[in-house]
């Protein structure tokens, strides 16, 4: 599994404000509190990413359903694969500080 370090690019964060300002746009409010969470993305080619991040209390499985597809979709496995265009989506999963792990199993839609 590859797992982002401090000193890597951080790529989820940036998926976390699209998915809040979207959430914002149709109504949703925050409290700014945060809840750690890591995320884990993986192709059925075995290669999983994994990021600790912080997103909003709030946000609940739908949410963290929707953060997983928008960050899903940033990524095209060039980076990791000879072949990208073989890159199908596999496990996906998030997990709460001290908590239980969700997976989610192949393409979510």
């Amino acid at each position: 599994m590859t797992t982002a370090t401090a000193n890597d690019v951080r790529l989820i964060p940036a998926y976390v404000t699209q998915l809040m300002n979207d959430l914002k746009a149709s109504g949703r409010t925050f409290s700014g509190e945060q809840a750690e969470v890591d995320v884990s993305l993986a192709a059925l080619t075995r290669q999983e990413f994994q990021e600790s991040i912080e997103v909003p209390v709030e946000f609940g499985d739908e949410d963290m359903l929707r953060l997983i597809d928008i960050a899903w979709n940033g990524v095209d496995g060039g980076e990791y694969l000879d072949d990208p265009n073989f890159w199908e989506k596999g496990n996906c999963s998030w997990t709460e500080a001290g908590g239980a792990k969700t997976t989610v199993p192949g393409a979510l839609s």
